[in-house]
Protein backbone atom coordinates (compact mmCIF):
# COMPACT_ATOMS: atom_id res chain seq x y z
CA UNK A 1 0.00 0.00 0.00
CA UNK A 2 2.62 2.04 0.76
CA UNK A 3 4.50 1.52 -2.65
CA UNK A 4 1.28 2.80 -4.40
CA UNK A 5 1.01 5.91 -2.40
CA UNK A 6 4.70 7.30 -3.57
CA UNK A 7 4.23 5.84 -7.08
CA UNK A 8 1.07 7.80 -7.22
CA UNK A 9 2.59 10.47 -5.10
CA UNK A 10 5.78 11.02 -7.52
CA UNK A 11 3.76 10.57 -10.95
CA UNK A 12 1.38 13.96 -9.54
CA UNK A 13 4.88 15.72 -8.95
CA UNK A 14 6.25 14.75 -11.82
CA UNK A 15 3.72 16.03 -13.71
CA UNK A 16 3.23 18.99 -11.56
CA UNK A 17 7.13 19.76 -12.65
CA UNK A 18 6.53 19.45 -15.93
CA UNK A 19 3.65 20.97 -16.75
CA UNK A 20 4.86 23.91 -14.96
CA UNK A 21 8.20 24.37 -17.18
CA UNK A 22 6.12 24.66 -20.43
CA UNK A 23 3.64 26.84 -18.45
CA UNK A 24 7.01 29.18 -17.93
CA UNK A 25 8.54 28.50 -21.33
CA UNK A 26 5.35 29.38 -23.06
CA UNK A 27 3.53 31.95 -21.20
CA UNK A 28 2.84 35.45 -22.19
CA UNK A 29 5.76 37.23 -20.25
CA UNK A 30 3.75 40.70 -20.81
CA UNK A 31 0.87 39.47 -19.13
CA UNK A 32 3.03 38.67 -16.17
CA UNK A 33 4.66 41.47 -16.03
CA UNK A 34 1.33 43.66 -15.89
CA UNK A 35 0.19 41.34 -13.41
CA UNK A 36 2.90 42.31 -11.42
CA UNK A 37 2.21 46.19 -11.89
CA UNK A 38 -1.48 45.40 -10.54
CA UNK A 39 -0.11 43.65 -7.32
CA UNK A 40 -1.23 40.13 -8.29
CA UNK A 41 0.55 37.61 -5.79
CA UNK A 42 2.22 34.91 -8.11
CA UNK A 43 3.22 37.77 -10.76
CA UNK A 44 5.07 39.29 -7.56
CA UNK A 45 6.68 35.84 -6.00
CA UNK A 46 7.17 34.95 -9.50
CA UNK A 47 8.94 38.21 -10.70
CA UNK A 48 12.96 37.20 -10.01
CA UNK A 49 12.43 34.21 -12.68
CA UNK A 50 11.47 36.20 -15.14
CA UNK A 51 14.64 38.51 -15.24
CA UNK A 52 16.65 34.86 -14.51
CA UNK A 53 15.06 32.05 -16.27
CA UNK A 54 17.80 29.05 -15.59
CA UNK A 55 16.97 29.71 -12.08
CA UNK A 56 13.74 28.00 -12.23
CA UNK A 57 14.49 26.16 -14.93
CA UNK A 58 16.98 24.02 -13.01
CA UNK A 59 14.96 23.86 -9.85
CA UNK A 60 11.74 22.11 -12.00
CA UNK A 61 14.34 19.83 -13.57
CA UNK A 62 15.86 19.00 -10.32
CA UNK A 63 12.77 18.30 -8.85
CA UNK A 64 11.33 16.32 -11.63
CA UNK A 65 14.79 13.93 -11.59
CA UNK A 66 13.90 13.33 -7.86
CA UNK A 67 10.49 12.51 -8.56
CA UNK A 68 11.37 9.81 -11.33
CA UNK A 69 13.86 8.61 -8.66
CA UNK A 70 11.38 7.82 -5.96
CA UNK A 71 9.10 6.39 -8.85
CA UNK A 72 11.09 4.03 -10.37
CA UNK A 73 12.10 2.53 -6.91
CA UNK A 74 8.62 2.44 -5.75
CA UNK A 75 7.25 1.07 -9.62
CA UNK A 76 10.25 -1.70 -8.89
CA UNK A 77 8.80 -2.79 -5.26
CA UNK A 78 5.27 -2.83 -7.23
CA UNK A 79 6.21 -4.84 -10.22
CA UNK A 80 8.46 -7.21 -9.00
CA UNK A 81 6.05 -9.59 -7.26
CA UNK A 82 3.35 -8.84 -9.92
CA UNK A 83 6.23 -9.83 -12.88
CA UNK A 84 8.02 -13.17 -11.13
CA UNK A 85 4.44 -14.89 -11.09
CA UNK A 86 5.26 -15.06 -14.59
CA UNK A 87 8.70 -14.50 -15.56
CA UNK A 88 11.05 -16.57 -12.99
CA UNK A 89 14.95 -16.88 -12.58
CA UNK A 90 15.29 -14.60 -15.28
CA UNK A 91 16.23 -10.76 -14.14
CA UNK A 92 16.83 -9.57 -17.48
CA UNK A 93 13.28 -10.35 -18.36
CA UNK A 94 12.30 -8.87 -15.78
CA UNK A 95 13.88 -5.62 -15.92
CA UNK A 96 12.93 -5.09 -19.40
CA UNK A 97 9.06 -5.39 -18.98
CA UNK A 98 9.74 -3.30 -15.59
CA UNK A 99 11.21 -0.39 -17.67
CA UNK A 100 8.90 -0.83 -20.58
CA UNK A 101 5.76 -0.45 -18.05
CA UNK A 102 7.80 1.95 -16.11
CA UNK A 103 8.12 4.16 -18.95
CA UNK A 104 4.89 3.67 -20.99
CA UNK A 105 3.07 5.11 -17.46
CA UNK A 106 5.76 7.85 -16.52
CA UNK A 107 5.76 9.10 -20.31
CA UNK A 108 1.83 9.16 -20.58
CA UNK A 109 1.14 10.35 -17.27
CA UNK A 110 3.87 12.96 -16.10
CA UNK A 111 4.81 14.17 -19.65
CA UNK A 112 2.36 13.97 -22.66
CA UNK A 113 -0.91 14.93 -20.69
CA UNK A 114 0.63 17.39 -18.40
CA UNK A 115 2.50 19.35 -20.81
CA UNK A 116 -0.66 18.88 -23.54
CA UNK A 117 -2.81 20.48 -21.06
CA UNK A 118 -0.51 23.33 -19.79
CA UNK A 119 -0.21 24.91 -23.19
CA UNK A 120 -3.85 24.94 -23.80
CA UNK A 121 -3.61 27.89 -20.91
CA UNK A 122 0.21 28.26 -20.06
CA UNK A 123 -0.81 31.52 -18.17
CA UNK A 124 -3.50 30.15 -15.59
CA UNK A 125 -1.34 27.16 -14.68
CA UNK A 126 2.00 29.14 -14.05
CA UNK A 127 -0.45 31.45 -12.04
CA UNK A 128 -2.65 28.76 -10.18
CA UNK A 129 0.69 26.28 -8.95
CA UNK A 130 3.14 29.35 -8.20
CA UNK A 131 3.27 28.02 -4.64
CA UNK A 132 4.08 24.78 -4.63
CA UNK A 133 6.74 25.32 -7.23
CA UNK A 134 8.14 28.20 -4.67
CA UNK A 135 7.88 25.57 -1.94
CA UNK A 136 10.34 23.19 -3.98
CA UNK A 137 12.46 25.88 -5.23
CA UNK A 138 13.61 26.65 -1.75
CA UNK A 139 13.40 23.03 -0.53
CA UNK A 140 15.73 22.31 -3.16
CA UNK A 141 17.60 24.97 -3.45
CA UNK A 142 21.04 24.04 -1.96
CA UNK A 143 21.12 20.94 -4.12
CA UNK A 144 20.32 22.92 -7.50
CA UNK A 145 22.42 25.59 -6.73
CA UNK A 146 25.45 22.85 -6.14
CA UNK A 147 24.72 21.28 -9.13
CA UNK A 148 24.43 24.60 -11.29
CA UNK A 149 27.96 25.58 -9.96
CA UNK A 150 29.39 22.77 -10.86
CA UNK A 151 28.10 22.74 -14.03
CA UNK A 152 29.30 25.89 -14.95
CA UNK A 153 32.62 25.18 -13.61
CA UNK A 154 32.98 22.12 -16.13
CA UNK A 155 31.50 24.43 -19.11
CA UNK A 156 34.35 26.90 -18.03
CA UNK A 157 36.86 24.24 -17.87
CA UNK A 158 36.14 23.07 -21.62
CA UNK A 159 35.82 26.63 -23.15
CA UNK A 160 32.33 27.50 -22.60
CA UNK A 161 31.47 31.25 -21.85
CA UNK A 162 28.85 31.93 -18.89
CA UNK A 163 25.94 33.09 -20.89
CA UNK A 164 24.10 33.28 -17.48
CA UNK A 165 24.70 37.05 -17.24
CA UNK A 166 23.57 38.04 -20.39
CA UNK A 167 21.24 39.94 -21.05
CA UNK A 168 17.76 39.06 -22.31
CA UNK A 169 14.74 40.67 -23.59
CA UNK A 170 11.91 39.64 -20.85
CA UNK A 171 9.50 40.13 -23.29
CA UNK A 172 8.94 40.44 -27.39
CA UNK A 173 6.79 41.41 -29.75
CA UNK A 174 4.93 37.51 -30.04
CA UNK A 175 4.43 38.53 -26.36
CA UNK A 176 2.31 42.01 -27.38
CA UNK A 177 0.36 39.92 -30.19
CA UNK A 178 -0.69 37.23 -28.03
CA UNK A 179 -2.32 39.78 -25.63
CA UNK A 180 -3.78 41.87 -27.63
CA UNK A 181 -5.15 38.63 -29.73
CA UNK A 182 -6.39 37.17 -25.95
CA UNK A 183 -8.11 41.01 -25.10
CA UNK A 184 -9.67 40.99 -28.76
CA UNK A 185 -11.46 37.60 -28.06
CA UNK A 186 -11.81 36.74 -24.68
CA UNK A 187 -14.30 40.51 -23.71
CA UNK A 188 -16.03 42.79 -25.51
CA UNK A 189 -15.20 46.31 -25.03
CA UNK A 190 -16.58 50.06 -25.15
CA UNK A 191 -16.28 51.55 -28.64
CA UNK A 192 -13.68 53.56 -26.90
CA UNK A 193 -12.11 50.60 -25.58
CA UNK A 194 -11.98 49.04 -29.03
CA UNK A 195 -10.31 51.98 -30.94
CA UNK A 196 -7.42 51.56 -28.48
CA UNK A 197 -7.36 47.76 -28.88
CA UNK A 198 -7.27 48.57 -32.99
CA UNK A 199 -4.79 51.18 -32.71
CA UNK A 200 -2.32 48.72 -30.71
CA UNK A 201 -3.04 45.98 -33.30
CA UNK A 202 -2.44 48.45 -36.02
CA UNK A 203 0.53 49.45 -34.72
CA UNK A 204 2.02 46.03 -33.72
CA UNK A 205 1.13 45.11 -37.35
CA UNK A 206 2.75 48.27 -38.81
CA UNK A 207 5.51 46.57 -39.81
CA UNK A 208 4.47 44.31 -42.29
CA UNK A 209 2.54 46.87 -44.37
CA UNK A 210 3.80 47.84 -47.79
CA UNK A 211 2.95 51.31 -49.42
CA UNK A 212 0.99 49.43 -52.19
CA UNK A 213 -1.43 49.04 -49.56
CA UNK A 214 -1.49 52.69 -48.22
CA UNK A 215 -1.44 54.47 -51.04
CA UNK A 216 -3.31 56.81 -53.57
CA UNK A 217 -4.34 54.78 -56.37
CA UNK A 218 -2.90 56.74 -59.91
CA UNK A 219 -6.20 56.97 -60.89
CA UNK A 220 -6.99 58.96 -58.09
CA UNK A 221 -3.93 61.82 -58.30
CA UNK A 222 -5.31 65.35 -59.15
CA UNK A 223 -2.09 66.63 -61.35
CA UNK A 224 -0.99 68.70 -63.96
CA UNK A 225 1.11 69.21 -67.37
CA UNK A 226 3.82 71.08 -66.93
CA UNK A 227 3.06 73.06 -69.77
CA UNK A 228 0.08 74.25 -68.49
CA UNK A 229 -0.78 77.42 -67.71
CA UNK A 230 -1.00 78.94 -63.82
CA UNK A 231 -4.56 79.59 -64.17
CA UNK A 232 -5.53 75.95 -65.31
CA UNK A 233 -3.58 75.22 -61.90
CA UNK A 234 -5.16 77.33 -59.75
CA UNK A 235 -8.57 76.22 -61.07
CA UNK A 236 -7.49 72.67 -60.03
CA UNK A 237 -6.25 73.65 -56.56
CA UNK A 238 -9.60 75.17 -56.53
CA UNK A 239 -11.66 72.23 -57.84
CA UNK A 240 -9.99 69.56 -55.91
CA UNK A 241 -9.49 71.11 -52.44
CA UNK A 242 -5.84 69.86 -52.25
CA UNK A 243 -3.23 72.03 -51.20
CA UNK A 244 -0.31 69.97 -53.10
CA UNK A 245 -1.25 69.04 -56.81
CA UNK A 246 1.78 66.38 -59.04
CA UNK A 247 2.90 68.04 -61.91
CA UNK A 248 4.27 65.51 -64.94
CA UNK A 249 5.48 65.70 -68.15
CA UNK A 250 3.67 64.38 -70.88
CA UNK A 251 1.66 61.54 -69.01
CA UNK A 252 0.87 60.68 -65.47
CA UNK A 253 3.76 57.95 -65.43
CA UNK A 254 6.32 60.93 -65.81
CA UNK A 255 5.13 62.47 -62.18
CA UNK A 256 8.44 65.38 -62.15
CA UNK A 257 7.48 67.08 -58.46
CA UNK A 258 4.51 69.01 -57.28
CA UNK A 259 2.93 72.24 -56.48
CA UNK A 260 2.68 73.62 -53.31
CA UNK A 261 -0.64 75.82 -53.05
CA UNK A 262 0.94 78.71 -50.72
CA UNK A 263 3.99 79.07 -53.70
CA UNK A 264 1.61 79.59 -55.98
CA UNK A 265 0.49 83.19 -53.75
CA UNK A 266 3.99 83.78 -52.57
CA UNK A 267 5.22 83.92 -56.60
CA UNK A 268 2.88 85.29 -58.29
CA UNK A 269 4.35 85.96 -61.89
CA UNK A 270 5.79 82.18 -61.60
CA UNK A 271 5.13 79.75 -63.96
CA UNK A 272 4.36 76.38 -63.03
CA UNK A 273 8.01 74.75 -63.46
CA UNK A 274 9.58 77.69 -61.31
CA UNK A 275 6.70 76.55 -58.62
CA UNK A 276 8.00 72.80 -58.92
CA UNK A 277 8.98 70.95 -55.65
CA UNK A 278 10.98 67.98 -56.01
CA UNK A 279 9.35 64.86 -54.97
CA UNK A 280 11.26 61.15 -54.22
CA UNK A 281 10.34 58.10 -55.19
CA UNK A 282 9.43 54.83 -53.89
CA UNK A 283 8.91 51.10 -54.80
CA UNK A 284 5.41 49.69 -53.77
CA UNK A 285 7.06 47.11 -51.97
CA UNK A 286 8.70 49.29 -49.84
CA UNK A 287 7.37 49.24 -46.11
CA UNK A 288 5.27 51.76 -44.68
CA UNK A 289 7.85 51.68 -42.08
CA UNK A 290 10.81 52.61 -43.74
CA UNK A 291 9.08 55.85 -45.68
CA UNK A 292 7.80 57.04 -42.30
CA UNK A 293 11.90 57.29 -41.27
CA UNK A 294 12.75 58.61 -44.45
CA UNK A 295 9.71 61.35 -44.41
CA UNK A 296 10.20 62.71 -40.77
CA UNK A 297 14.39 62.39 -41.09
CA UNK A 298 13.77 64.52 -44.24
CA UNK A 299 11.06 66.29 -43.31
CA UNK A 300 9.66 65.29 -46.72
CA UNK A 301 5.18 65.18 -46.94
CA UNK A 302 4.32 63.27 -49.87
CA UNK A 303 6.45 60.72 -52.42
CA UNK A 304 5.46 59.23 -55.68
CA UNK A 305 5.13 55.04 -55.76
CA UNK A 306 6.48 53.29 -58.70
CA UNK A 307 5.03 49.59 -60.01
CA UNK A 308 7.82 47.38 -60.90
CA UNK A 309 7.45 48.80 -64.42
CA UNK A 310 8.62 51.84 -63.59
CA UNK A 311 5.21 53.86 -64.01
CA UNK A 312 3.21 55.53 -61.06
CA UNK A 313 1.49 53.38 -59.29
CA UNK A 314 0.18 56.08 -56.70
CA UNK A 315 1.30 58.47 -53.97
CA UNK A 316 1.61 58.13 -50.64
CA UNK A 317 1.69 61.57 -48.24
CA UNK A 318 2.39 61.02 -44.34
CA UNK A 319 -0.84 61.47 -43.12
CA UNK A 320 -1.81 58.43 -45.41
CA UNK A 321 0.71 56.53 -42.95
CA UNK A 322 -0.32 57.50 -39.92
CA UNK A 323 -3.84 56.57 -40.58
CA UNK A 324 -2.50 52.70 -41.09
CA UNK A 325 -2.00 53.26 -37.37
CA UNK A 326 -4.42 55.69 -35.72
CA UNK A 327 -7.41 55.34 -38.67
CA UNK A 328 -8.63 57.99 -40.67
CA UNK A 329 -8.07 61.31 -39.49
CA UNK A 330 -10.07 64.18 -40.65
CA UNK A 331 -8.86 67.28 -42.15
CA UNK A 332 -10.06 70.15 -44.16
CA UNK A 333 -8.99 68.26 -47.06
CA UNK A 334 -10.74 65.13 -46.66
CA UNK A 335 -14.05 64.53 -48.42
CA UNK A 336 -17.23 63.51 -47.24
CA UNK A 337 -18.32 60.24 -45.91
CA UNK A 338 -17.85 57.29 -48.77
CA UNK A 339 -21.59 56.46 -50.31
CA UNK A 340 -22.28 52.78 -49.43
CA UNK A 341 -26.54 52.25 -49.89
CA UNK A 342 -28.42 49.22 -50.65
CA UNK A 343 -31.54 50.05 -52.94
CA UNK A 344 -32.47 46.33 -53.10
CA UNK A 345 -31.49 42.66 -52.90
CA UNK A 346 -29.65 43.02 -56.36
CA UNK A 347 -29.25 46.87 -56.46
CA UNK A 348 -26.16 49.50 -54.91
CA UNK A 349 -25.00 52.75 -55.25
CA UNK A 350 -21.61 52.70 -53.65
CA UNK A 351 -18.37 55.33 -53.53
CA UNK A 352 -15.79 54.03 -56.38
CA UNK A 353 -13.11 53.86 -53.85
CA UNK A 354 -14.24 51.57 -51.58
CA UNK A 355 -12.27 48.19 -51.39
CA UNK A 356 -13.81 45.68 -53.54
CA UNK A 357 -12.48 43.04 -50.70
CA UNK A 358 -14.47 44.55 -48.41
CA UNK A 359 -17.59 45.08 -50.22
CA UNK A 360 -17.35 41.23 -50.99
CA UNK A 361 -17.24 40.73 -47.31
CA UNK A 362 -20.06 42.77 -46.21
CA UNK A 363 -22.76 42.25 -49.10
CA UNK A 364 -21.41 38.95 -49.89
CA UNK A 365 -21.25 40.07 -53.86
CA UNK A 366 -18.27 38.02 -55.33
CA UNK A 367 -17.09 40.35 -57.33
CA UNK A 368 -13.50 38.97 -58.73
CA UNK A 369 -10.85 40.50 -57.09
CA UNK A 370 -7.17 40.57 -58.66
CA UNK A 371 -3.45 42.11 -57.36
CA UNK A 372 -3.98 44.81 -59.94
CA UNK A 373 -6.39 46.91 -58.56
CA UNK A 374 -8.26 47.03 -54.78
CA UNK A 375 -10.82 49.50 -55.52
CA UNK A 376 -14.37 49.64 -57.17
CA UNK A 377 -13.09 52.50 -59.61
CA UNK A 378 -9.84 50.26 -60.19
CA UNK A 379 -11.90 47.09 -60.88
CA UNK A 380 -13.90 49.07 -63.50
CA UNK A 381 -10.69 50.56 -65.27
CA UNK A 382 -9.21 47.12 -65.00
CA UNK A 383 -11.89 45.47 -67.52
CA UNK A 384 -13.01 48.16 -69.22
CA UNK A 385 -9.31 49.35 -69.92
CA UNK A 386 -10.34 52.83 -69.50
CA UNK A 387 -11.49 55.89 -67.41
CA UNK A 388 -15.55 55.57 -68.49
CA UNK A 389 -17.76 58.91 -68.60
CA UNK A 390 -20.68 59.39 -66.70
CA UNK A 391 -23.99 58.04 -67.25
CA UNK A 392 -22.01 54.97 -68.88
CA UNK A 393 -23.11 51.67 -68.69
CA UNK A 394 -20.48 48.50 -68.31
CA UNK A 395 -21.13 45.09 -67.60
CA UNK A 396 -18.34 42.60 -66.60
CA UNK A 397 -19.68 38.99 -65.66
CA UNK A 398 -22.83 38.89 -63.83
CA UNK A 399 -22.52 42.28 -62.44
CA UNK A 400 -23.72 45.78 -64.35
CA UNK A 401 -22.30 48.83 -62.92
CA UNK A 402 -23.77 52.29 -63.93
CA UNK A 403 -20.70 55.53 -63.69
CA UNK A 404 -23.28 58.22 -61.98
CA UNK A 405 -20.51 60.56 -61.43
CA UNK A 406 -16.65 61.46 -62.55
CA UNK A 407 -14.39 64.11 -62.33
CA UNK A 408 -11.85 65.04 -64.31
CA UNK A 409 -9.93 61.91 -64.60
CA UNK A 410 -11.67 59.39 -61.70
CA UNK A 411 -14.79 57.65 -60.98
CA UNK A 412 -16.58 58.63 -58.11
CA UNK A 413 -19.89 57.14 -57.84
CA UNK A 414 -21.65 53.92 -59.45
CA UNK A 415 -25.02 51.72 -59.27
CA UNK A 416 -23.91 48.44 -59.23
CA UNK A 417 -26.78 45.63 -60.38
CA UNK A 418 -25.87 41.96 -59.98
CA UNK A 419 -28.28 40.81 -62.75
CA UNK A 420 -30.08 37.12 -62.31
CA UNK A 421 -28.76 34.19 -64.38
Amino acid sequence: MGDIIITLLALVFSAIFSAYEIAFLSCNKLKVELDKKQGRSYAVAMARFMENPDELISSLLMGNNVALVIYGVAMANLLDPLIEKYITANLGGILVVETIVATLVVLITAEFLPKTLSRLNPNGVFSALYWVILLFYWLLYPLTAFTSKLSFGIMKLVGFKDVSKVNKAIFDKSDLIHLSNEVSSSQEEENEHSNEMTIFQNALNFSSVKLKECMIPRTEIEAIDICDSKEELLKLFIESGYSRIMVYRENIDNIIGYVHSKDLFKQQNATVEDLLRPVNYFSEQVSAQTLLAFLTKNRKSIVVVRDEYGGTAGIVTLEDIIEEIFGDISDELDKEEFIEKRLSGNEFIFSARLEVKELNKKYDLDLPEYDEYETLAGLIIHFNESIPKEKEILQFGAFSFTILKTTKNRIETVALKILKN
